[in-house]
């Protein structure tokens, strides 16, 4: 279940995925789809008695990747696909090791100086947090979850030196150099107190290397960092809004209010609706709109002065064009339609100069983060394109000055539209607006002409460099345009060339890495012939690479983590297998370190119910934080499936069990996974999807549920203190895939509850849950635990006190805790390990 805190899901991410209606295709047409009570018990009772679905037998091709259709074993090949590291330390992996070590920070694109001797990026030095991230601290701070116990740290590119500037004092996030080059300007708290906030504004001196508070403006994260401005001596961030001011606003979004007077010691709090009342529409918001509420407001960083722009609106995202005199930005208005998660956005254009905000366009159907829209070059027009679930894909391009907007494009809706999108890019000229549409790159004129497809190369999808700068990346301007690619079914990345008059594509190289780091977009140069990005694989931590010239060659330019250099790693590969329905399904087998063809092992299998989490093959550690590092366990003799599945509306529970069963029969066929050592774990819907799987059969010899639960009709009806109802929108349009009310489709909330099952679990079943969770409220995983007690199964619930949703936004201690928890259940059960004592967890916490 993604989490409504701080926008983040399971692995701390913003939130993108709320709103998501998952469909199943047939015929040309989306149809939702419900599956019987008793087609899942058939597909129960297939894997109960551990019969093997129809699969594909495999071997692994040069590219480390598992073709289907060849017979030969996957294990028997490996050694020669993956030849061992030497000189490698030998031993598993410590959790201190991976607790400690300093990370790129995320959503922290790196920025180039104009002259592009220097990068800016941001480092978070995970030594330095050791108290748990507490939400509501950070939002009466404005500090950003991403830039806590983070550095600004600059490299510079001729000769490689690399300075912390902010020298691990404060949280400091979102640098952003001066249009002349002799300043950085960035967010930080370094001048508060021994904990966190209040955020200011800070400017780095390039030729003396000093700090410099600008003024004292209560600023907060933005979710779209800040941006030189208007004079170029001026910088636009977001500040709280000056009606309410820091408490006032941290009162609104905690939902704080009682009746009667405020001293009369009532502590009631009231919620109501009243159909009576004219126009009353039934409130079904899953996130506190207010999360939106800020001003926009220009610091000069000489005076400290502020001059506020925006007030107290709700701005979904904003952008300076590119000659730095206008904004623009997203209002949001309201929803569409109850239960929908479908929201809808007007587009203001403001001068920077001054004058008063014109809307340039209405009730426009957005994504609940509105960014996807672009300044063109000459900064005269705006193109957005249409996101979220009740949205057709479509692209609009209107005048900055006011006036009829004109659609340059119309295509059908995707499923990654209701999720996320990214902004239209321009062409060099302002004429073409390109977007990547199912991985297939189009142009639409912007005079209206004709959008057609216009780039696509075969087994690849394409993807914009850097969309959020609003033009394509084109070194040789307009001749062709570079792009990165990526083969979904190899996991392979690489980069390409465009032609930009025929359209042909040519690919430069392709290699086993990831770009993009954690949700860290690739920054251009000013001058368009640099690129600074993130890349890491599974043996590699992500750090910064610079390509330019040919793009033949990377140059590496920052060193984040050198302790977690050389060590001996588990590698992985890809494997494919068919469904019960018949559909190709793919999952990352990673194989233990030092692993012995012929020898069988425990085998762990991560669910995250309808993604694609093969894709996390070439992350360090399989996973995208280091609280989810999989290489502590491959580097203790686990091998693992990252087991990818899909999900239809009415049926996750039995599609589940058709999508991941047959994996795992693939893993045994392989050599490699014992069958009678398999455990299963998740986090969040993860977590739900675990247990869904464990009621349904008794193949697994041991279980982890974190932050999951087993009640939909829980979950519908969860309360927040502001009075929002994440539950509702997430099970009727959402992740939880009902396709409406309980009212509506009441059997498909039962059928769809593992809680209702638990009768049928054989799985010793370890649940980990933080009392603070506001997307899972603990009061679901308190009902499994009751329930499996009751009926004598065997469970043990660790309840955290004063942690929220995920784990890697929990203090230190406790992350060492679950950990290692985590750890010794699965040895125990898997590896017949001994239980731990409560004297070792402590002694554990309180090691350094």
């Amino acid at each position: 279940m993604e989490a409504r805190s701080r926008l983040r899901d399971e692995d701390g991410l913003l939130h993108r995925r709320g709103h998501h209606r998952i469909r199943r295709e047939k015929r040309g047409e989306e149809v939702s789809r419900g599956v019987p009570l008793g087609l899942a018990r058939r597909a129960a009772v297939l894997f109960l008695v551990g019969a093997s679905a129809p699969v594909l037998a495999s071997s692994p091709s040069a590219s480390g990747t598992i073709e289907v259709g060849e017979d030969r074993p996957v294990a028997a090949r490996y050694d020669a696909a993956h030849p061992r590291r030497t000189n490698s330390p030998a031993g598993p992996l410590s959790v201190e090791e991976v607790l400690h070590a300093p990370t790129l920070a995320p959503y922290s694109p790196p920025a180039f100086s104009p002259d592009k001797r220097l990068l800016a990026y941001v480092v978070t030095d995970n030594s330095r947090r050791r108290e748990a991230v507490d939400d509501k601290e950070l939002l009466r701070a404005g500090v950003a979850w991403y830039g806590v116990a983070s550095d600004i740290w600059v490299s510079d590119l001729e000769t490689g030196q690399r300075r912390n500037v902010t020298g691990g004092v404060g949280n400091s996030w979102a640098p952003s150099w001066s249009p002349d080059g002799r300043g950085l300007a960035f967010l930080s708290d370094r001048s508060g107190g021994p904990r966190i906030g209040p955020a200011r504004l800070w400017i780095w001196d390039r030729a003396t290397g000093k700090l410099r508070q600008i003024g004292a403006a209560d600023v907060r994260e933005g979710f779209a960092g800040i941006g030189w401005a208007g004079d170029e001596r001026s910088v636009l961030v977001s500040l709280f809004p000056e009606d309410l001011g820091r408490e006032g606003y941290a009162a609104r979004i905690e939902g704080k209010g009682t009746a009667g007077a405020s001293n009369s010691g009532v502590t009631a709090k009231v919620f109501e609706f009243d159909p009576s009342t004219p126009e009353a529409v039934p409130s079904t918001d899953q996130i506190n709109l207010d999360l939106w509420r800020r001003d926009l407001g220009l610091i000069d960083v000489d005076t400290g002065k502020v001059r506020r722009l925006a007030k107290g609106s709700r701005i979904g995202h904003y952008a300076v064009s590119a000659d730095h005199r206008r904004v623009a930005y997203t209002l949001l208005t309201r929803s569409e339609k109850p239960g929908t998660g479908q929201y809808l956005y007007d587009l203001v254009v403001q001068d920077l100069s001054g004058g008063e905000p014109r809307v340039v366009a209405s009730n426009l159907r957005l994504t609940l983060l509105a960014n996807s829209f672009s300044w063109a070059p000459a900064g005269d027009r705006i193109a957005w394109r249409t996101g979220g679930p009740s949205a057709e894909d479509e692209v609009h391009v209107v005048s900055a000055a006011g006036g009829p907007s004109r659609r340059i494009a119309q295509n059908p809706r995707t499923e990654k539209l209701a999720f996320e999108v990214d902004p239209p890019t321009w062409d060099e000229s302002g004429q073409n607006v390109f977007f990547i549409r199912e991985g297939v790159l189009w142009r639409a004129p912007a005079d209206g002409s004709g959008a057609a497809a216009f780039a696509t190369s075969k087994a690849h999808e394409l993807e914009i460099i850097a969309p959020r700068q609003q033009r394509l990346f084109s070194p040789v301007r307009g001749r062709f345009a570079l792009v990165t690619s990526s083969n979904p079914s190899t996991k392979r990345v690489g980069f390409a060339r465009i032609d930009l008059q025929s359209g042909a594509v040519s690919p430069i190289f392709e290699e086993d890495k990831r770009y993009g780091g954690y949700g860290t977009e690739p920054t251009i140069s000013s001058d368009g012939a640099s690129v600074a990005y993130v890349a890491e694989d599974a043996v590699h931590p992500p750090d910064l690479f610079l390509r330019s010239g040919d793009f033949a060659q990377a140059r590496k330019v920052s060193e984040v983590a050198p302790s977690l250099a050389n060590r001996s790693f588990g590698r992985a590969e890809v494997i494919e297998w068919r469904s019960i329905d018949g559909e190709i399904q793919r999952g990352a087998l990673v194989y233990p370190s030092g692993y012995k063809a012929g020898k069988r092992y425990p085998l762990i299998v991560k669910v995250y119910g309808g993604s694609s989490i093969s894709n996390d093959l070439n992350r360090f550690g399989y996973a995208s934080a280091a609280i989810e590092n999989l290489q502590l366990f491959a580097t203790r003799g686990y091998a693992l499936l990252l087991a990818d599945s899909k999900l239809n509306v009415g049926s996750p529970m039995v599609d589940l069990m058709k999508s991941v069963m047959p994996g795992i029969n693939k893993a045994v066929e392989s050599g490699v996974a014992d069958p009678a050592r398999i455990g299963i774990t998740g986090h969040s819907y993860g977590g739900y999807s675990t247990l869904s799987l464990i009621v349904q059969s008794r193949r697994f010899r041991a279980a982890v549920m974190r932050a999951g639960m087993g009640d939909l009709i829980g979950a519908y009806g969860q309360l927040a203190p502001d009075g929002t109802n994440y539950g509702l929108e997430w099970s009727e349009s959402g992740q939880g895939r009902m396709g409406g009310s309980p009212w509506e489709f009441r059997e498909r909330y039962l059928e769809n509850s593992p809680i209702f099952y638990l009768n049928r679990v054989e799985t010793p079943l370890l649940i980990i849950h933080g009392d603070k969770d506001d997307a899972v409220p603990a009061f679901l995983a308190d009902e499994v635990f009751t329930g499996l007690r009751r009926l004598g199964k065997p469970v043990s619930y660790v309840r955290y006190e004063g942690e929220g949703h995920w784990e890697g936004t929990w203090s230190y201690a406790n992350q060492l805790d679950v950990l290692n928890r985590v750890l010794a259940w699965f040895d125990r059960h898997l590896k017949g390990g001994k239980r731990p004592t409560t004297d070792e967890n402590a002694r554990n916490a309180a090691s350094p």
